[in-house]
């Protein structure tokens, strides 16, 4: 009898744990699929002639972070982040010729994330800095860029046990990107 009372309220303390709110806090490691609007950056390309081909490639994030509980609900991740934001390409005919133009980026950098926990969904701000690196051709002229910028953006997401879902949206200089991702919390 005294067994059953023991684990009957062993179970209804671990019940009321976990309604009152549960611990997202802790090392984590996470991966994105990431579309860039790498094709708005090109549209310069206009200028020169009707484009007659365009192609856009997804790129792609990984993370490692920790995340600190900061009250019952706040929470604040604060990661290393590297992402390839894919690239485009277009081609055109033009008053002069044909053209081609091309462009590929990717970062690298330290964010961090204040989340407001709610049931399993949270909403999040992201700031940080990160080096982005893109290259530009346009024809003949190439032109790159390699320096450090400022990071922002917004997520939502819905955290389980230890995996996590999550959709946002970042801003990097002139690259915008949606991505939608998996985290895993040790």
């Amino acid at each position: 009898m005294k067994k059953i009372l023991v684990v009957s309220l062993m179970a209804a303390s671990l019940n009321v744990a976990h309604a009152a709110g549960s611990d997202y806090s802790g090392l984590y490691i996470g991966a994105d699929y990431v579309q860039s609007d790498m094709l708005d950056i090109l549209a310069v390309t206009s200028i020169l002639g009707p484009q007659t081909s365009n192609s856009e490639s997804t790129g792609y994030s990984v993370q490692v972070g920790y995340t600190s509980r900061l009250s019952e609900n706040l929470y604040l991740s604060s990661e290393f982040s590297y992402a390839d934001l894919g690239s485009a390409k277009v081609a055109g005919q033009g008053l002069l010729g044909p053209y081609t133009g091309e462009v590929s980026a990717t970062s690298y950098g330290v964010n961090l994330m204040p989340k407001y926990h709610f049931g399993g969904f949270y909403v999040g701000v992201i700031g940080g800095l990160n080096n982005l690196s893109a290259d530009v051709a346009i024809s003949s002229t190439k032109s790159s860029v390699d320096e450090w910028k400022l990071l922002t953006g917004a997520e939502i997401g819905y955290s389980f046990q230890q995996v996590g879902v999550n959709l946002g949206y970042k801003s990097i200089d002139d690259i915008s990107a949606v991505y939608l991702g998996m985290d895993y919390t040790f």
